[in-house]
């Protein structure tokens, strides 16, 4: 025995209009939009906007952990956490806030006992361990980012050139390569405290 659906009812039936937002037929345009334009739309971000969006994360990133870890370290030199070579010794639990209250309580009474400031003496501590740090801290990665996206931009871009100074042209401006962070704009933006 066959099954009977009844039949759909359309928008019409119900005694409304179809959807106008489905469709853009009914809209008249006074341009065309291509099919490599609409194939490109359909491919998502371009290239090139993709490659400053991830270099420009990539950068504010590197300058947020340096900060991070420049307040870190200070803490650490504070709390008497910094070893001869410059890294930071972990013997026990740190609270919230990266602080060893019972080894800091005990570093503040023995520079009691030894009449030192303890500011002074975390300061020595805080520049070995801020100067082995920026050995280490993915400088190189980021300077290979930003070469690449320098190299890359206008080319993927398509960027036009000024014809006076052949120089890149950006919305209409001279476009301005990404600066390379190097270990002197650290160093002026996070300097020692010696």
């Amino acid at each position: 025995m066959a099954h009977w659906d009844p039949p759909a009812k359309t928008p019409r039936d119900k005694g409304l209009n179809e959807s106008r937002a489905v469709s853009l037929q009914p809209f008249r345009f006074n341009f065309t939009v291509g099919t490599a334009a609409q194939l490109r739309a359909q491919m998502g971000a371009p290239a090139f906007a993709l490659r400053a969006k991830k270099t420009r994360r990539a950068v504010e990133l590197f300058w947020a952990g340096l900060e991070e870890r420049y307040e870190a370290l200070w803490v650490a030199a504070l709390g008497d956490r910094i070893a001869d070579d410059g890294r930071e010794v972990r013997q026990a639990l740190l609270d919230d806030k990266g602080r060893d209250p019972i080894g800091e309580l005990d570093h503040a009474r023995r520079l009691f006992r030894e009449g030192q400031v303890p500011e002074s003496h975390g300061i020595a501590a805080f520049d070995r361990a801020w100067l082995r740090h920026l050995d280490h801290c993915g400088l190189e990665d980021v300077k290979h980012r930003v070469e690449n996206y320098n190299r890359f931009f206008p080319v993927e871009a398509n960027l036009p050139t000024d014809p006076r100074d052949g120089q890149f042209l950006w919305m209409g401006r001279a476009w301005e390569p990404m600066t390379v962070p190097n270990r002197e704009q650290i160093l002026e933006r996070f300097p020692l405290r010696g």
